[in-house]
């Protein structure tokens, strides 16, 4: 039996803060970079087409898989929170797995997500399977082939067969299993945490720098504690900031400036953002960190999004649905439209669609099908610009 290069991601970052899956959630850098992808691949329509010549196709509405990725995935879920779940896990785990439940007839029922950290693809004789670990509750009414009672634990076990398994893996080593971003950036988001903690322990003293009580005698042990809890009791904390200080005995109150480590940790803060930004291939002002961008350079950057960060996911999505759901004789094939993610502005779209109705390239009921308009009688009628010809056809050239 061999394991098949399969550990635990959870473990200690570098400023000391544990960081697994869940807890990188509480960095908003995290959050946001991983919400941004998910849902963007979530939202994106997901049809399922047929092939009716050599380069023409048409949707397969009648066809059983058509409605588990465009409508409804399962009973629970909608086919964008089904991607978008997915999607999350392989960003966050580097993998995201799904059960399918086929009908007798051998046509897809439903996909169900499994939680990755449940999931454990092995290697047994040369044969890969997907090792299934779940309490007694999870999946119960999956009916999953081969499960067995965990000998001494609550809960069962199942070896899937890869045909039971939609698997999106991310970027790996060996072609099966993807590294964890999480587990390769602990590091990253320990720093971002830890400073997330200062920046809290600091306005929790109302953002201030420290007080230094001067007594002008000399205090008993007994007679610093209690001065020290009476000031954190009346004067520390936001919810009593702008108080009024009375001090006796000739005491004085002296605040400590911020020393050079508060300006570098505000510095660390905004580097660890772009840090993060650049592990997920995020453009940093999509989670509102513009001190780079102008008005000139963010379509630009969208557009790049698209190409760069998400096209990788979506071919991932494409050809792992073709891989495990759809029958490999050609005849169908799963599509993610992105048409309307790379638009640009509208006087860019309008000049590009004059441009091709004048060749014949699009009629100008297909321009309006892409802009989401309704068609018009007579619009499917292509069209041509016939006013240019070459050069010598006509009279008054060069040597008449």
């Amino acid at each position: 039996m061999d394991d098949f290069w399969y550990s635990p991601v959870s473990g200690p970052s570098s400023a000391g803060l544990a960081v697994s899956e869940d807890s990188s959630l509480q960095c908003s850098a995290v959050w946001a970079c991983v919400s941004i992808i998910a849902r963007a691949v979530g939202a994106l329509p997901f049809h399922l087409y047929e092939r009716t010549g050599e380069r023409s196709h048409t949707p397969a509405t009648s066809h059983a898989l058509y409605g588990l990725l465009h409508d409804q995935a399962n009973f629970l879920m909608t086919a964008q929170v089904f991607r978008e779940t997915l999607t999350q896990h392989v960003l966050l785990w580097g993998n995201g797995y799904a059960y399918i439940d086929w009908t007798s007839r051998g046509t897809p029922r439903a996909l169900w997500p499994l939680r990755p950290d449940m999931v454990e693809p092995r290697l047994e004789n040369g044969r890969l399977l997907y090792r299934c670990t779940f309490s007694s509750g999870d999946y119960s009414s999956m009916n999953f082939r081969n499960m067995i009672p965990i000998p001494g634990q609550k809960g069962f076990q199942a070896d899937l067969d890869p045909a039971d398994v939609l698997h999106i893996p991310g970027m790996g080593f060996n072609g099966i299993t993807g590294y964890s971003v999480i587990g390769k950036m602990r590091n990253v988001i320990g720093l971002a945490m830890a400073a997330e903690n200062y920046a809290a322990r600091l306005f929790a003293n109302d953002a201030r720098p420290s007080v230094v009580i001067e007594h002008p005698g000399v205090l008993k042990k007994d007679a610093r504690d209690n001065l020290g809890k009476s000031w954190r009791a009346n004067y520390g904390g936001s919810d009593k900031a702008g108080g009024t200080a009375v001090l006796e005995e000739g005491m004085k109150v002296k605040e400590v400036g911020f020393p050079p480590k508060d300006a570098l940790w505000i510095e660390s803060r905004k580097f660890s953002v772009i840090e993060i930004c650049r592990w997920f291939h995020v453009p940093p002002h999509m989670v509102a960190e513009l001190e780079r961008s102008t008005n000139n350079n963010i379509e630009h950057q969208g557009i790049e999004f698209v190409v760069h960060t998400l096209m990788p996911w979506l071919v991932r999505w494409e050809q792992g649905t073709g891989l495990r759901l759809i029958s490999q004789t050609g005849r169908y094939f799963a599509k993610l439209n992105v048409s309307g993610l790379l638009r640009g502005s509208i006087k860019d779209r309008t000049d590009a669609y004059r441009a091709f109705v004048d060749m014949g390239a699009l009629n100008p009921n297909e321009v309006r099908e892409l802009e989401d308009w309704n068609p018009y009688d007579g619009g499917d009628e292509y069209r041509r610009q016939v006013n240019t010809q070459p050069v010598g056809a006509v009279g008054g050239g060069k040597n008449e």
